[in-house]
């Protein structure tokens, strides 16, 4: 015969009543039970009983062995063991820590062999905090230690948005106000719809794989930016911008990112990890068209900035060639040729009378020098020490030796201030003078 947990628990209960209402006339180990018999008893009737409950307190001496957990929930007047397996661990979207005051939802055991009973908690909830708000919370503190929310990762959008991406529905109320809103104030701006769902259970999986194809084919589409927008609407409807697979593919885009999602108090792990954040759909239109506005203005003061550069060499140009014409050369151009002519024949004529007389004192010089030199080296020159030279008139010999002269013949001496001319004869000399 089968017995449900509840006839267990009442057939339990009526052996511990059996037990004490006996009296002890009777042997010991007749009206007895064994301490394992009193605590299978106590655990038919406790299991029996008290099936899944829900406990609030505060949790005290939280440790971990082997991924599972153990503490005590705790009132301020008692406490009870607990114990949450891996498995529910890795499922509480949360930090447990001690001295936060929970719910937890808990079927109670009892350990037969030690006598004890515990709380086998499946799920926890802190008081006062819904399970949405922890899971954001628990993703917020993960993404923002890895640096995904950091400025300095942030990407400026850039100067001027030609082609944008739109990662959104192509039936939401929102996209249509967007197109309009840049049709509007710039119909310039291309839009390149990636649809996707915006709500429900898979659309956090459709964002990241529109952001995936962003990736691979942005650039081959000429994409200056993407917009991922939504309209506002319930945390649920909107709980797919703060799951981890949509917040991180925003984070990895290769192109800046703009979110507009739900309304300005409605702020998503998505527009965290954005490179720019705008309060609504609209708001993102408008932003574009600021970008653009502002790009424009930039072209205008530095078409404005060149002109003035322009303008200002134009006139320093036109200073310099008033300058330039003002000058002789322009008024009488023949005239001041033929002046720079007779000014260079005259520096000519200059250097060559200068350079003629430099080179005839160079050569009388010169003369003078060899003049010194061929008189010091003159035979002539001997005569003024009282030397004379004789030469024979008719055969015009110089006489060295006497034997040289002839009777008979007319002689020509020559001394420093004159000259003899004499006859030999035999025996006697005949001298005269011219």
């Amino acid at each position: 015969m089968a017995y449900t947990k509840r006839n267990r628990a009442s057939q339990a209960e009526s052996d511990l009543v059996g037990f004490i209402d006996e009296e002890p006339e009777q042997a010991p180990d007749e009206l007895s039970m064994s301490v394992t018999q009193l605590n299978k008893s106590l655990k038919s009737l406790i299991e029996g009983t008290i099936r899944r409950v829900n406990v609030v307190g505060e949790i005290s001496g939280f440790t971990v062995h082997n991924g599972h957990g153990f503490f005590d929930l705790k009132d301020p007047e008692s406490k009870i063991p607990a114990v949450m397996w891996k498995s529910v661990i890795q499922r509480t979207p949360f930090q447990i820590k001690n001295g936060l005051k929970v719910v937890c939802s808990a079927n109670l055991e009892v350990y037969v062999t030690q006598g004890k009973y515990q709380l086998s908690v499946s799920k926890m909830i802190p008081v006062g905090v819904g399970v949405r708000e922890l899971q954001f919370r628990a993703l917020q503190e993960k993404l923002r230690a890895e640096g995904l929310f950091a400025e300095s990762r942030k990407r400026s959008l850039p100067p001027f948005i030609s082609r944008v991406g739109v990662v959104t529905s192509p039936s939401a109320a929102a996209f249509r106000d967007f197109i309009n809103t840049l049709r509007t104030r710039c119909p310039y701006v291309q839009i390149v719809l990636i649809p996707t769902r915006v709500q429900g259970e898979f659309a956090a999986r459709e964002i990241a794989q529109a952001f995936d194809f962003l990736n691979r084919y942005g650039e081959a589409m000429r994409l200056d930016a993407v917009a991922l927008i939504r309209g506002g609407g319930s945390v649920e409807d909107l709980w797919c911008f703060n799951e981890e697979i949509s917040a991180r593919a925003v984070a990895s885009s290769v192109l800046p990112v703009i979110t507009g999602i739900g309304h300005e108090i409605d702020v998503s792990i998505c527009d965290l990890t954005a490179d720019v954040r705008r309060v609504t759909p609209t708001a993102v239109a408008t932003l574009i068209e600021d970008v653009d506005t502002r790009f424009e203005r930039a072209i205008d003061e530095a078409g404005k900035h060149i002109a003035r550069i322009v303008e200002a060499d134009w006139s320093r140009a036109g200073e310099r060639l008033q300058a330039l014409t003002s000058r002789p050369i322009f008024k009488d151009p023949l005239g001041v040729i033929s002046s720079k002519k007779a000014d260079l024949l005259s520096q000519t004529q200059d250097r060559l009378t200068t350079c003629m007389e430099s080179l005839l004192e160079r050569r009388q010089a010169s003369f003078r020098e060899a003049v010194g030199r061929l008189d010091a080296l003159s035979p002539l020159a001997v005569l003024s020490r009282g030397y004379s030279i004789t030469r024979d008139l008719t055969t015009g010999r110089i006489l060295t030796k006497g034997t040289d002269a002839r009777n008979g013949a007319i002689l020509e001496t020559r001394l420093e201030d004159g000259v003899l001319h004499s006859l030999l004869l035999d025996g006697g000399r005949s001298v005269y003078r011219n």
